[in-house]
């Protein structure tokens, strides 16, 4: 890739180009592998910077209520009995740390969802008649945007249906902002389907039911990917850190 593209990806992302800008660059992003990778890449980097932003603060908060609580305690400089006070402080304290285990615990299943849930970037403009709803759709999601995407996905799809790649981005969108009941019901359509997506179906609702926290039910879905599916290894790494 060179420069001018780079420049023009993150364009397209920050949603600066114009409409015929914006749907020349959505084809290329179809027909261009390396683009793909490169939008994969950068959305996931920016899901890992907010986390990691919020992580930190964390840090910052527990920093402070540590440093206050035991500034307080230096100043009494002798051994002091476990009072209300002393106590309040001490759970606040194992409350934040308890906190930030979770966040960086590799084992709780809203971090691995993150570590596995990798979207790949839609295009819906691909239909010369049909442009209601679709850049909207298209772009929310392709920047993460899940609460709009999965209201331009839903306007979308009731004149079209059997788009099956917008239907599978609602419910990619759906599991994301934890409508899970009909995030269930349409990845389950997708996977009982026979199509090219029935792989991805399988993939997304196991992902689901590991974000809604249905372990078995996640694994049972994971089983179900077979070896030549490209999502194989994946499935098979995750099972790994399931068990």
């Amino acid at each position: 890739m060179e420069e001018k593209d780079y420049i023009e990806l993150n364009k397209y992302l920050a949603g600066e180009l114009s409409e015929l800008e914006h749907d020349a660059f959505a084809e290329r992003i179809k027909n261009e592998p390396d683009l793909q990778k490169e939008l994969v890449w950068q959305q996931e980097t920016d899901a890992f910077l907010k986390r990691k932003k919020g992580v930190n603060n964390l840090k910052v908060t527990f920093s402070k209520i540590e440093n206050d609580f035991f500034k307080e305690e230096k100043k009494e400089a002798k051994v002091v009995s476990i009072n209300r006070k002393n106590w309040l402080g001490f759970v606040g304290i194992a409350a934040a740390a308890a906190l930030l285990f979770f966040l960086f615990n590799p084992f709780a299943s809203p971090d691995l969802y993150q570590q596995y849930s990798n979207p790949t970037a839609i295009s819906l403009l691909d239909r010369s008649d049909v442009i209601n709803n679709a850049k909207e759709a298209e772009t929310a999601f392709n920047q993460g945007d899940y609460e709009k995407a999965y209201a331009f996905l839903s306007a979308y799809l009731v004149g079209n249906g059997d788009n099956l790649p917008a239907l599978l981005a609602k419910g990619i969108a759906a599991t994301e902002i934890g409508n899970y009941k009909e995030a269930e019901q349409i990845l389950k359509s997708i996977d009982e389907g026979k199509t090219m997506l029935t792989g991805e179906g399988t993939w997304y609702l196991a992902l689901m039911y590991l974000k809604k926290g249905e372990i078995e039910k996640a694994k049972i879905q994971l089983q179900k990917i077979p070896s030549a599916n490209n999502r194989y290894e994946k499935a098979k790494s995750l099972l790994q850190d399931l068990n």
